[in-house]
């Protein structure tokens, strides 16, 4: 069968007419809503652990720094009068660290204690880790009240929000539990550029509910030096 050549004369002479406008018309709305579809999808799929709480907030907080797993970091750990102390480096995938005056190690899910001047395997020596992932503070964030803001001078911004026990558990446990209580605070504080530094948790209500404390319940994470941490050797 011998192939048809386009005439485009009589394309133009079509529509010209009545027509032909309104389908070149819907035509052209029809490409230019498609093109929009699919650049907000290409979108969709660049977008990081911030864009869903940035967009159409009253705050702008990011993780990116964090994220990007190269800073000093201290985290304080309070149950009552119980504190517990991580201070170290991260870079990557390993940390070096103390928790009191035991030196610690860790490789992605590995870690190490020095005993005696010997570096032994030992068991994950963090506690509330749910509160201690950055991919999990981003998602008790998203199920968050946001509540106020304060700016300062400096740049710096600080954020409060609220999250109920019976969220917590939720997100966490995937159970849903009816407690009448006062809600967790959350505080996060920024540098000029959004950048959150520090993140404090006031959970005495969801630390009492697990029967980790009779009162009070803290987690403050503190964080700097970023992108200054040079590669961390395995201990030998």
């Amino acid at each position: 069968m011998k192939k048809r050549d386009i005439n485009w004369k009589e394309i133009s002479e079509f529509l010209k007419t009545p027509r032909g406008k309104a389908v070149a018309f819907f035509g052209f709305y029809f490409i230019f809503f498609l093109g929009i579809m699919v650049l907000a999808r290409t979108g969709n799929n660049h977008s990081n652990i911030n864009n869903q709480y940035n967009n159409n907030k009253p705050y702008n907080i990011s993780f990116d720094k964090i994220l990007d797993s190269n800073y000093h970091f201290k985290y304080e750990i309070s149950f009552d009068q119980n504190s517990f102390i991580y201070e170290g480096d991260r870079n990557g995938n390993k940390e070096l660290f103390t928790l009191g005056v035991d030196k610690c190690y860790r490789n992605e899910e590995d870690y190490l204690k020095n005993t005696n001047g010997l570096w032994l395997k030992s068991d994950n020596p963090y506690i509330m880790k749910e509160f201690l992932d950055i991919h999990k503070i981003s998602s008790i964030l998203n199920v968050s009240t946001y509540i106020s803001k304060t700016d300062y001078e400096s740049g710096m911004k600080v954020y409060n929000f609220q999250v109920t026990t019976n969220t917590l558990v939720k997100l966490f446990e995937n159970v849903l539990i009816d407690l009448d209580d006062g809600p967790n605070e959350i505080i996060f504080k920024t540098d000029e550029d959004g950048n959150v530094n520090v993140i404090k948790f006031d959970l005495s209500s969801y630390c009492k509910y697990k029967n980790l404390s009779l009162d009070k319940g803290e987690v403050i994470l503190n964080y700097d030096r970023f992108g200054e941490i040079e590669e961390i050797n395995d201990p030998v």
